[in-house]
């Protein structure tokens, strides 16, 4: 029978492989006990006390009796928590109420010995029925065990247990106290596997890596299970640590809901470590690893996302206010959360508070330092204008509590911090959808909050390595903001470009040495936004000395500076593709161009596509007769380079590429594991990995063709016209009639890359104009070879019949619809095979 599909396999997660199994097992024993116990009370009530009740010994009776008292207990809770839980809360009432009595008592006014009397009989209650009874509740089972065990041995039923009549009664009493002891050893095994639940936490802990602070809430997670498991073996099933803390954010406890914010901050965290981690190159996972990151994240998102209603996540952006009802750690837990698990869903026009709470996190220090969360919305709602004085208040005599190390200026420092940075990140995923930056645009004084760390300049008014990562954050937030479409997108563009102060800081951190590379990358991204956008008047000075900035940013070769170099190629990519000054600007850059040549040589030989991009770029341009000789120069080294490009993709047709071997290295090396989890085979889940990695490479290996063929063709198109012999050259690269002319080689080039996926189809494409080049420059080939070349690429065009019809969905512009749509491929082959027919038909 086919198996129930799940969304996310857990099996593999630590508290599924030792929480759910050890509650699952306990369960089964808790109903091995409970069973016995019901065949135990059957059995003295119905056989001995009922049948043989009047021949019994008064020990045995006695016995029976004490024994069928104890089965109240185990049968209803063996774990003892339904009646049990509260038993010290219970102590301390005897104690209060007593003390009441003595105390508080009228009567002890008018009669001191009569309240005094009262008081020792309540302890004499207490003390004589009510410990013994707790103590037969707790240990009743070990009891009767021992009960059991001292009757079997002496075996003294009475002279007349074989009598006439009563020969039934031996055996009968001999079933009795063996099921009781058989339950009590069952019970002790139990007690003694309950004692082992500290370890089970522990391995839970240190199989996810979290720390000791989470011991309680993983504690409560397997006692909660297990105890669902004692009415309900198939109550573990489908439940993790995910699925209880989000049943916990949902309870109307508010401790249960802090529980379950803690549980879900250390997730949260470790798929912040993980993404840090990555980007910085420091540790190596696997896909198996990866996965169970994605699989916990999806369900994170579905259980708090997809309900039919937003109460949990309401919940939360709650939390982060300024006047929640939670302390500062739990507004901290939650705004973790909220950056890293839900925020690019959450639609702010269906949480019309949303974007306030959010944005509350991003305040002063004198707010965040001066009260709670929870005290601000009491002080605000009993005092009213009085507020800020009571406020001084509070705060004045919490300083003084010597205990309270959390309120220390250190530990409010760096959480103030970590909420900023959170409040940041929230915002950067929100501005990836149009709607959330309409909503963020016209919310009063978000954007110059935002704006506000970078036209303050803090970095060097301040200092940078204390607002470093908090400016970052807001670049980072004005950088997606900048990449908006539409009139939003306008709107925001507009009122960014505006603000004066914070375009000349921007351009002060990409000319001083003290700023991180991190935060130029994000720099260069906002100004190549801004400067792409026709419709703003930046000034064409300024523009200028932006690319020779990227020039200059390019030229640097120092090696902890290559994220930024690579940053600001891409940047002069976009704006040397929709710029026809940008060629003369990067010429008359500082000099600079045969560094910045050199560079895009040496990136053109090693593969990376950036390269080629802007190189193809400059040489589509006119420079308007300003060439310089070192422009002249790397026009033919292009034509070189070009020609060896497309001489190397024609005689790899055979060959496998084998993709980056940095990439590689991180998905196929399993040093580092997200957890490790015991029993797990030495292959860690690799047997998918040479899939997944073939995968990839097939990817990287069509982007890098289309980028190398695109180049040439764009090369041939502006360099041949200019230097006929070009043709020749080509010619040159597979002789007409050697074993292989230069057509068919085209043609095996065609036949690898003849699968319905876009850059297959591009490259498709690439190829007819290949074509059409060749025929506009009177080159002679094999006519056979070329005709099989031309038929190839026909069928060619009908396997990308639906691939290419379907990119008129991929509206990603603003104007998308007034685009021009590019050409089709079917109609690059007609006219490729009509220059063909044409070609030799004047030939003949």
């Amino acid at each position: 029978m086919r198996r129930r599909g799940k969304l996310v396999d857990d099996n593999s997660w630590a508290e599924v492989q030792f929480g759910n199994h050890h509650a699952l097992f306990m369960g089964y024993v808790s109903m091995a006990v409970k069973g016995l116990g019901f065949l135990v009370l059957t059995w003295t009530t119905v056989v001995l006390l009922g049948g043989f009740v009047s021949t019994l010994e008064k020990k045995d009776f006695w016995c029976l009796t004490f024994i069928t008292l104890v089965q109240t207990a185990g049968i209803f809770d063996v774990l003892l928590t339904e009646k049990l839980r509260y038993i010290g809360d219970s102590f301390w009432g005897v104690l209060i109420s007593g003390y009441a009595v003595l105390s508080s008592n009228p009567l002890r006014l008018k009669c001191k010995g009569f309240a005094t009397a009262i008081g020792l009989i309540q302890a004499v209650v207490y003390c004589i029925p009510l410990c013994p009874l707790a103590a037969v509740y707790m240990f009743g089972l070990y009891i009767s065990a021992g009960i059991s065990v001292w009757r079997l041995r002496l075996h003294d039923y009475g002279n007349d247990a074989d009598g006439d009549g009563h020969g039934n009664l031996k055996p009968a009493l001999n079933v009795l106290y063996s099921l009781a002891l058989l339950q009590g050893v069952i019970f002790c095994l139990r007690s003694m596997y309950n004692f082992l639940q500290g370890s089970m936490v522990s391995a839970i802990l240190k199989s996810r890596r979290f720390g000791d602070q989470y011991r309680v809430g993983v504690s409560d997670y397997l006692v909660e299970t297990m105890t669902g498991c004692e009415k309900d073996p198939s109550f573990a099933r489908g439940r993790n640590l995910i699925t209880y803390a989000v049943d916990m954010i949902g309870s109307k406890s508010p401790d249960d809901y802090l529980s379950g914010v803690r549980i879900l901050d250390t997730f949260a965290r470790r798929r912040e470590a993980v993404a840090r981690n990555w980007e910085e190159e420091s540790s190596i996972y696997t896909p198996r690893d990866l996965k169970r990151l994605m699989q916990e994240h999806v369900l994170m998102k579905y259980l708090i996302m997809a309900t039919s209603s937003t109460d949990l996540l309401q919940k939360l952006l709650h939390t982060l206010g300024l006047k929640s009802i939670y302390d500062r750690e739990t507004r901290e837990c939650a705004a973790r959360i909220v950056a890293n698990m839900l925020a690019s869903d959450i639609r702010l026009e269906e949480l019309p508070q949303g974007i306030f709470h959010i944005s509350s996190l991003i305040d002063t220090f004198a707010e965040y330092r001066q009260l709670q969360p929870y005290e601000r919305d009491w002080v605000y709602e009993s005092f009213e204008q009085d507020w800020m004085a009571v406020a001084l208040l509070t705060s004045e005599h919490r300083s003084h509590e010597d205990d309270r190390k959390e309120d220390s200026d250190t530990d409010l420092q760096n959480t103030y911090n970590e909420l900023m940075v959170q409040g940041f990140r929230i915002l950067q995923k929100l501005a990836t959808n149009l709607d959330n930056c309409r909503v963020m645009l016209h919310t009063p004084y978000l954007l110059q909050k935002i704006m506000a760390p970078v036209t303050s300049d803090l970095l060097h008014h301040i200092d940078h390595g204390a607002w470093s990562n908090i400016v970052e954050g807001a670049l980072k937030v004005i950088a997606q903001l900048t990449a908006a479409t539409g009139q939003t997108g306008n709107k925001l563009r507009t009122e960014i470009s505006s603000n004066n102060e914070a375009i000349n800081t921007m351009e002060r951190i990409l000319k001083c040495d003290k700023c991180d590379a991190k935060l130029q990358k994000q720099v260069i991204l906002i100004l190549k936004h801004l400067y792409e956008d026709t419709a703003l008047v930046m000034g064409i000075q300024r523009k200028e000395n932006f690319i020779e900035s990227l020039v200059n940013i390019i030229c640097d070769d120092k090696m902890d500076k290559e994220a930024r170099r690579k940053e600001a190629a891409i940047a002069l990519v976009d704006i040397s593709s929709k710029t026809e000054s940008c060629a003369t600007i990067i010429m008359k850059a500082n000099g600079n161009f045969i560094h910045l040549t050199k560079y895009l040589l040496d990136l053109t030989r090693t593969g990376p596509p950036i390269g080629l991009q802007i190189m193809e770029n400059l040489s589509s341009h006119d420079t308007g007769g300003n060439e310089s000789i070192e422009f002249t120069v790397t026009k033919e080294a292009m034509a070189v380079i070009a020609l060896q490009m497309l001489k190397a993709l024609l005689s790899a047709t055979e060959e496998t590429h084998t993709g980056t071997e940095v990439d590689q290295d991180r998905f196929m090396k399993p040093e580092t594991d997200v957890e490790n989890q015991g029993g797990d085979s030495q292959d860690n889940g690799r047997g998918n990995d040479s899939s997944l990695n073939q995968q990839q490479n097939y990817i990287v290996e069509e982007y890098e063709a289309v980028r190398m063929l695109s180049f040439t063709v764009t090369i041939c198109d502006t360099l041949i016209s200019e230097d006929q012999d070009l043709a020749h050259q080509i010619d040159a690269i597979a002789p007409r009639d050697g074993a292989f002319s230069f057509p068919r080689k085209l043609k095996e080039f065609v036949k690898k890359y003849m699968h319905p996926r876009a850059n297959c189809m591009e490259i498709m494409k690439l190829t007819c104009k290949m074509v059409i080049s060749m025929m506009k420059h009177r080159g002679t080939y094999v006519k056979e070879d070329l005709q099989s070349l031309m038929d190839t690429l026909s069928t060619a065009s009908k396997v990308m019949f639906l691939v290419e019809g379907s990119m008129v969905f991929d509206v990603t512009h603003d104007n998308a619809a007034a685009l021009k749509p590019s050409r089709s491929l079917a109609s690059l082959v007609k006219e490729a095979q009509e220059l063909v027919d044409k070609h030799y038909g004047v030939s003949s």
